[in-house]
């Protein structure tokens, strides 16, 4: 085959095809709290600009999501209740390299 039929033989890779290819490679996490109710927050970890992104919450259960990324920081907020002010939890680092379904739990 000539270059010219290979070149007119591959397709164009696009963006949606670049994002169904990192899919694969995306790491599920599971965030657990106890108490139940906070709200998870996660980044990609090594980058400055990696920007904190809402997760969901544990009101009905776990958080699960996926990442990209090599390890994360991931953090929770437990609303304010009774009249206590809302609790932040430390920000917990979590290596994903070659893990399989990570559990990150977090205690108030």
């Amino acid at each position: 085959m000539k270059n010219e039929e290979i070149c007119q033989s591959t397709p164009l890779v696009g963006s949606g095809a670049l994002v169904a290819a990192f899919t694969g490679c995306m790491t599920p996490v599971t965030v657990i709290t106890d108490p139940p109710g906070a709200t998870v927050y996660s980044r990609g970890s090594g980058r400055p600009s990696y920007q904190w992104e809402y997760r969901g919450s544990t009101k009905n259960g776990p958080v699960v999501f996926k990442v990209p990324y090599n390890a994360i920081k991931t953090r929770v907020c437990w609303p304010a209740e009774n009249g206590k002010p809302a609790v932040q939890s430390e920000e917990v680092y979590t290596k994903l390299l070659f893990k399989d379904d990570p559990v990150i739990k977090f205690k108030k």
